[in-house]
């Protein structure tokens, strides 16, 4: 093996309450409203296709993702974050011999950055594959085909981490062997 790809929500950090509760909010500051249970049918969605599937105004849009963000720091820091102490620890083990590493996520950069900063793990990894960066979205390859080329392995070379089943789906497509695990 020589290199460890990952997926970041609900893999490497549970995140899915916080990323509720940073659109509730943001909804909220819009006027508009947010049950978690149309968040969970959504989760794991791009920013484009949750407006879309909310039926939220296009006017709206921009100001609920730039508060998005700014709640989501905040429940960061509030420690709504919880990390997959298991599997960091591994690929933190791995790293440090040699064994090239990644994030392959539907997420946005700058989520990714703030957690990995907040638990210190913002050098554990040698590239970073958000969803801004890939034209098609998981189920879809891209992110982890982007991230074999970043890393300059060949996919029989690497070994995927996710949680969701569209997320093997996208490894796998890519070529990658893939370990489907959960948060404890």
């Amino acid at each position: 093996m020589k290199a460890i790809i990952t997926d970041f929500d609900g893999t490497l950090f549970d995140t899915q309450f916080a990323n509720f509760e940073a659109y509730r909010r943001s909804f909220r500051d819009a006027g508009l409203s947010l049950t978690e249970e149309q968040y969970n049918k959504l989760f794991g969605v791009r920013f484009d296709v949750l407006m879309k599937e909310l039926c939220v105004p296009l006017e709206l849009q921009e100001y609920i993702k730039e508060r998005k963000a700014k709640h989501y720091e905040d429940l960061v820091k509030e420690n709504f974050i919880k990390p997959n102490t298991q599997l960091l620890d591994f690929i933190e083990y791995e790293h440090s011999n040699g064994t090239k590493t990644a994030i392959a996520s539907t997420a946005r950069l700058k989520n990714i950055q703030t957690v990995l900063k907040h638990f210190h793990k913002e050098n554990l990894f040698d590239a970073i594959i958000s969803g801004e960066e890939v034209k098609h979205p998981k189920p879809l390859p891209d992110a982890y085909i982007k991230a074999l080329v970043q890393l300059k392995v060949n996919a029989t070379d690497a070994i995927a981490f996710e949680d969701t089943k569209i997320g093997v789906i996208a490894a796998n497509h890519a070529g990658i062997k893939c370990i489907k695990i959960a948060i404890e």
